[in-house]
């Protein structure tokens, strides 16, 4: 029996600013061949595994929130869409329609895979980019994991139903996915635009390919809402986690070319979609749970709870109009980019992101006649913490 819980887990807010950051570090890598060496240029240039950790933070965090919820009456499923919706979408779609009002006046879509650039803002916003391979590379190209995202929000509640109903098929889950991937892979072999282009892409860039790091976060709640705990006086699951990540992304370095990532080839893309979210991620997340460490007080204090806050809106930010501008007018230096983004994505949040989310939950989500459902939803609407 799952135990219902509420708690708010600061850490885990935290967190997020950290994987947000590692994202950027491998966009603007710091640490040049010429002035630090290969080894720690390609080790900073493998920090895209921030996506990695979004992904099983997910898994975690919806797991935590909704892993006791039946979904079965009839304004469950339409309150909890209304709740992703009102928190991924409004800001998404300022910051995209900006990008695309500013890149239609200049010369950007001529060069793009794709020539019209109303193409590129239509697949943006119906969150399609994420299936098409000619789409993903351009025009606020870290969206492409929003797709990821949302397929995951739309099936979740379908896994923990599947989940109370059995386990064993809960666990085949992950594998019936990526088997339909790959039928889809082969189904639209040549199909415009890259549709599931390859097997690269499958396992790159789609939920079907990394299906298992939403399901590592998954594990990881279930486990401690089924009070399946166990505690070290020293924080074991804390520093093994996250040496683990270090490794992992050690190793994907060693297979860094000039002409590609880690990932890019097989043996990379498992380090990345299994090993790292399951042995690296996954128990780290479970020592900010259970442990008490110098890494959670970091992480849940005042400063990281506001740039976790904040994390989606720099996440978004820190590629095209801003960083072009910030670099035509005043600066190309990575450092002064990386805190003005910070200071940006903080308005952002604080003037857009979080008035928009309550404003549409409030007018938007509607009753629910279970009791557990009642207090659980409203004490939604009274907290911006939760995800």
């Amino acid at each position: 029996m799952l135990k219902n819980t509420n708690a708010y887990f600061p850490a885990l807010t935290g967190v997020r600013a950290l994987a947000a950051y590692m994202v950027f570090v491998h966009h603007f890598n710091f640490f040049s061949v010429s002035i630090a060496g290969t080894f720690l240029h390609n080790f900073f240039a493998e920090m895209h595994v921030g996506v990695t950790m979004f992904f099983v933070l997910s898994g975690l965090l919806l797991t935590l929130r909704y892993a006791d919820r039946s979904f079965t009456g009839p304004n469950e499923f339409y309150n909890y869409m209304v709740n992703r919706f009102a928190k991924i979408y409004p800001v998404y779609f300022i910051i995209i329609t900006l990008n695309f009002v500013y890149y239609s006046n200049t010369h950007y879509f001529e060069t793009t895979p794709v020539k019209p650039g109303w193409l590129y803002y239509i697949a943006s916003i119906s969150f399609m980019r994420g299936f098409f391979a000619d789409f993903y590379t351009a025009f606020v190209s870290q969206s492409w994991s929003l797709t990821v995202e949302e397929c995951f929000y739309i099936l979740c509640p379908l896994f923990l139903l599947i989940y109370r109903k059995s386990k064993s098929g809960f666990l085949l889950i992950p594998v019936f996915l990526i088997l339909l991937g790959l039928i889809f892979v082969r189904i639209f072999d040549g199909f415009p635009l890259g549709l599931f282009k390859d097997f690269r892409f499958l396992f790159n860039f789609t939920f079907f390919g990394r299906c298992l790091e939403f399901f590592a976060g998954m594990g990881v709640g279930l486990l401690y809402l089924n009070k399946k705990q166990v505690y070290f006086k020293f924080p074991l699951f804390t520093h093994v986690g996250l040496g683990s990540i270090i490794l992992w992304i050690f190793i994907l370095s060693m297979f860094h070319t000039d002409d590609h990532y880690g990932d890019y080839f097989p043996a990379g893309i498992m380090v990345n979609n299994i090993f790292l979210p399951i042995t690296g991620i996954a128990v780290f997340f479970w020592g900010l749970l259970t442990e008490k460490s110098w890494i959670r007080f970091l992480l849940q204090s005042r400063v990281f709870l506001l740039l976790g806050k904040s994390s989606y809106c720099f996440y978004l930010l820190h590629l095209f109009i801003f960083v072009d501008l910030f670099r035509s007018y005043i600066s190309g230096n990575p450092f002064l980019i990386f805190i003005s983004i910070n200071i940006l994505a903080i308005l952002f949040y604080k003037y857009l992101e979080h008035p928009i989310n309550i404003h549409l939950k409030k007018r938007w989500r509607r009753e629910v006649s279970s009791p557990l459902n009642k207090r659980i939803e409203s004490v939604d609407l009274t907290s911006s913490r939760r995800t």
